[in-house]
């Protein structure tokens, strides 16, 4: 079984493979590795904001629904008044 597999797997495989990259492609690559990477890095964060902020949202919407237990009647207690 081992010899069999060794056998199929090198006479599958090329020995050469006379391929040659150019500093035009090479470029291409590296330039969608960049724009990936930023794509991917954009999206993520948006996601997380957008997680972030309903999560907040609600909970401020909550605490924004207790009754405050220092207040008395619709006293204004800033300092300016």
């Amino acid at each position: 079984m081992k010899r069999t597999a060794i056998i199929i797997y090198f006479s599958v495989l090329p020995s050469q493979a006379f391929a040659y990259f150019d500093p035009g492609t090479g470029s291409l690559i590296i330039q969608a590795l960049i724009g990936g990477l930023a794509a991917v890095t954009l999206f993520w964060g948006r996601v997380k904001l957008y997680v972030t902020s309903f999560f907040k949202s609600s909970a401020s919407d909550d605490v924004a629904k207790q009754p405050d237990a220092n207040a008395i009647g619709d006293e204004d207690t800033s300092p300016d008044a």
